[in-house]
């Protein structure tokens, strides 16, 4: 159904999305996927004004953006499961009133992030956040999942990281192991969660904030440095 996978895709981007990419999700549980075959992974790129004050931080402009993206990403997932509804095929929008978690270890039961890989739109990085090309680990994801035949992305199974370790270095919490990231591998391998969530929270009292007021291991990456030079016009 090629034709519903750009149609779905020219949709999502007029809305604000910053990428796409389809996903077949047969090799995962069926239960981990809510019962659907396929997942239509989408991203919303952070403004870059915004992550250049990430550092030093804690930046009220960089939670502000985290919080307007979270809200956006929840929006565009309820049009993209209406667009393809409108169309008579089945679809459900991953946001907070449906998506199974465990708070306790900061888990859900389906990562966005898996559908991004699955979908060939980026790798994990060291510190457990997706990483594409064009905006490093800048970016928020969301999640549609259906059943419709979509025209699905390559999986990418493995790091591009290499040696680098800059956002181990600039994690405050030294939750970043520096461990390559490869299908299978459990997250808690690569980030201590309750260490990252606990210096989020110290820093985020500094402004009487519990979430999103971190970031710094996103302004480390040297892919994020790399968007933020070419938004400004450099090489």
């Amino acid at each position: 159904m090629r034709n519903i996978s750009r149609d779905l895709k020219e949709f999502l981007m007029q809305q604000g999305a910053s990428v796409v990419g389809f996903a077949d999700l047969n090799e995962l549980p069926l239960s981990d996927r809510y019962g659907y075959r396929y997942g239509v992974s989408f991203g919303i790129a952070l403004n870059p004004e915004k992550v250049r004050v990430i550092y030093p931080g804690p930046s009220i402009e960089y939670y502000n953006e985290y919080i307007g993206i979270s809200d956006r990403l929840i929006r565009l997932a309820e049009l993209g499961a209406d667009f393809l509804r409108s169309k008579g095929i089945d679809a459900l929008p991953l946001t907070k009133s449906n998506v199974v978690k465990d708070d306790s270890v900061f888990r859900s039961k389906l990562p966005f992030k898996t559908i991004a890989t699955r979908a060939g739109l980026g790798w994990i990085g060291k510190c457990a956040f997706l990483v594409t090309e064009q905006f490093g680990p800048a970016l928020r994801l969301g999640v549609i999942l259906t059943n419709a035949q979509l025209d699905v992305g390559k999986p990418v199974n493995s790091s591009r990281c290499g040696k680098c370790e800059e956002c181990k270095k600039m994690c405050p919490a030294g939750g970043v192991s520096g461990i390559d990231w490869k299908v299978g591998i459990d997250r808690d391998e690569l980030l201590n969660a309750k260490a990252c969530k606990a210096k989020v929270v110290e820093r985020g009292e500094r402004l009487g904030l519990t979430e999103g007021t971190c970031g710094l291991c996103i302004w480390a990456c040297p892919w994020t440095q790399r968007y933020l030079r070419k938004i400004k016009g450099l090489t």
